[in-house]
């Protein structure tokens, strides 16, 4: 049995987060499985939970039952949020379900002697766990110093929870992980109703934790906030997803509907409950996945790794409104930041060739393929490419060419056109004609032709497609004019309308408007250049410094990819900037130090299985949040479109 769902809840913790809130001490330990866990915010993790998680029974006619299995078992699955209801029975605290006198219902035994000593027994044995308890109080009048109290003393559970500093506590205000298993204070309790304040460690839950509607039988699981009290915004809450379908038995009781629970309990399924709910959370992920039969969960559980890009975020941060058109293929995107929005990346893009013996090439398929398999962030390299002339009596002829508009000509070994304008031709002497065309390291290893062209394919897919969001990136080794040469070959493509100019500089990573506002406004490509972008076109932003984007090495050989920040500038944190995946294998020709890409082993490389596990190896260093850049070679081999879905929660 495959625990998909103990892997969903660590990807949204892996991968949600608030920008720009306070660091916090990373602890050397692990922390619930996993040492970048140690440094998460409580408020900011996400956890497996199990509803009515004392329910427990195996036989399909016990209706009230919620688990097939026992509270260890499910401990052992990865559940780390434990809920039950708590009611009286002659004078002691049972875990009913609705009534303890009813057995149809359901009667769990004792809390102190049962349920809570299995808690403790489970802590003693896991030192570096952090648990949350979550109880509906249904014993009436005062109950928490005569019933409940008493209940986790002698469990000997007491001495474990953690009791917050004040109250209520916004969800960026929460202790680490880390820190809340150093302090030994690893156990937080929520009550619904009844939580006075005469015990301290007893928390009320709807002041700090919003949810949405329970018992729903819709499985497409519409988000509303259903419950919440309390002076704090749901942005400021921890929020709950109850992703429990029930069914209608003869159209009068609702019972947990075990046979669909597989679906239910399905990466699809939960992925799309919680990206229905980010709005509502301030874009970030939710704290706690509420499950029955936390067994019943059938799908690969590595490709849950990293799916809530789509809804990792800053918290505070002002939500976007929620657009009607379809944003890069999908409607959910309108209203995702481009700040927190994964896209495809094409490594050297222009550089493509069918030829094997093409060395220095990096593609397949010419840029219009490569749009049309998903890619919306397309790298590049430009050069000055100079053409010598052999015969110096053709000068005369190939000016007159140029002047007249004619082209066709040839110098060298190279066909060169001569328009009157358009940036192609830079400069010329007698003999010597220097042409701005996208080239790798030089135009002697591969000329992927004019800039202008380039981007004039650009054009024509923009044209083509009005709700598609691109970025270019170009890197500018020789630090070539922005106004001499690079601002006429995006006018002269028709490009330079649809470029995007951020308001101020640098922008931090949840400051970018969402998908579908830079849509509407028309100016939906944004263009990056690591050098040489000195502000003189307010387009072309510099990639490292004001334009926010940080990257891990490149020309890797290694395929695990060990993650690092390799070129960073400017004033802002990496988990303010933006962040690329350089997600591109090299090999060593015959150990010579000449470093090519590796088109062998690309399907392997551009798997969902590499993608994620480079994404999740990088999280911690961007905040915990998904990369905003896969950038692959050879998009066309492999599963690059369905890990940037993935990342994206699609």
């Amino acid at each position: 049995m495959f625990r998909v769902a103990f892997h969903i809840a660590l990807a949204l913790s892996a991968i949600s987060g608030s920008l720009g809130a306070a660091s916090h001490r990373k602890s050397a330990k692990v922390c619930n499985g996993r040492a970048e866990l140690c440094s998460r915010p409580y408020g900011n993790t996400t956890f497996l939970g199990s509803h009515y998680s004392w329910f427990v029974s195996n036989d399909p006619f016990a209706t009230a039952r919620s688990q097939e299995v026992d509270i260890p078992s499910q401990l052992d699955l990865g559940v780390r949020v434990l809920q039950s209801q708590g009611l009286e029975k002659d004078g002691e605290l049972h875990f009913c379900h609705s009534s303890c006198v009813c057995r149809i219902l359901f009667d769990g035994g004792l809390v102190g002697a049962d349920y809570l000593s299995q808690v403790k027994t489970f802590l003693d044995a896991n030192p570096n766990e952090v648990l949350t308890l979550l109880f509906i109080n249904r014993v009436e009048g005062p109950s928490l110093t005569d019933l409940w109290k008493p209940a986790f003393d002698n469990s000997g559970l007491t001495p474990f929870i953690y009791v917050p500093p004040h109250q209520p506590m916004k969800r960026s205000e929460w202790p680490t992980l880390g820190e809340l298993i150093d302090s030994g204070k690893r156990v937080i309790v929520f009550m619904d109703t009844g939580a006075d304040g005469s015990v301290d460690f007893i928390l009320p839950e709807l002041p700090m934790l919003w949810e949405p509607p329970t018992d729903p039988t819709d499985p497409s699981f519409p988000c509303s906030v259903h419950s919440i009290d309390g002076p704090l915004s749901t942005e400021d809450h921890l929020s709950m997803l109850n992703h429990n379908l029930d069914i209608n038995l003869f159209n009068a009781i609702l019972m947990g509907d075990r046979e669909n629970a597989s679906t239910t309990n399905g990466i699809t399924s939960i992925l799309a409950d919680a990206n229905g709910c980010a709005p509502l959370a301030g874009g970030v992920a939710p704290n706690f996945v509420m499950l029955d039969w936390v067994n019943s969960t059938m799908f690969v559980a590595f490709q849950a790794a990293l799916a809530l890009s789509a809804i990792s975020g800053a918290l505070g941060a002002a939500l976007p409104s929620k657009r009607a058109t379809v944003c890069n293929g999908h409607a959910q995107l309108c209203a995702k930041p481009y700040g927190n929005t994964t896209f495809l990346g094409s490594h050297d893009s222009a550089f493509f060739s069918e030829n094997p013996l093409a060395l220095a090439r990096d593609q397949e398929v010419d840029i219009p393929s490569q749009l049309n398999l998903g890619v919306r962030f397309l790298q590049s390299q430009a050069h000055e490419c100079v053409v010598v002339a052999i015969w110096m009596s053709l000068f005369k002829v190939l000016m007159e060419t140029a002047l007249t508009g004619m082209t066709g000509s040839y110098i060298s070994v190279i066909p060169v056109r001569l328009p009157r304008s358009g940036g192609l031709l830079i400069r010329m002497t007698d003999s010597i004609f220097v042409f701005f065309h996208l080239c790798t390291t030089g135009c002697d290893l591969f000329d992927g032709g004019l800039v202008v062209d380039y981007l004039s394919q650009v054009k024509t897919f923009l044209d083509a497609n009005p709700n598609e969001v691109l970025t270019l990136l170009f890197t500018n080794p020789e630090g070539l004019s922005l106004t001499d040469m690079w601002k006429p070959a995006f006018d002269n493509s028709g490009v330079t309308p649809f470029t995007y100019v951020p308001p101020h500089q640098p922008m931090k990573r949840f400051e970018w408007p969402t998908l579908g506002e830079l849509i509407d406004s028309g100016k939906r490509v944004i263009v990056f250049m690591d050098a040489g972008a000195d502000g003189s076109v307010d387009f072309i932003l510099p990639e490292f410094t004001m334009a926010s984007l940080w990257e891990p090495p490149f020309d890797s050989t290694d395929p695990s990819f060990p993650c690092s920040v390799d070129r960073i500038q400017g004033p802002l944190s990496t988990e303010d900037h933006l962040s690329m995946l350089n997600h591109n294998l090299d090999i060593n020709l015959f150990d010579t130090g000449v470093l090519i890409s590796d088109p062998g082993d690309a399907p392997t490389t551009n798997s969902v299985a590499s993608i994620l596990a480079d994404a999740f190896g990088c999280q911690s260093l961007a905040g915990g949040v998904a990369p905003n850049f896969v950038m692959l070679d050879y998009v066309n081999l492999g599963q690059g479109m369905a890990a940037v879905d993935m990342l994206n929660g699609i």
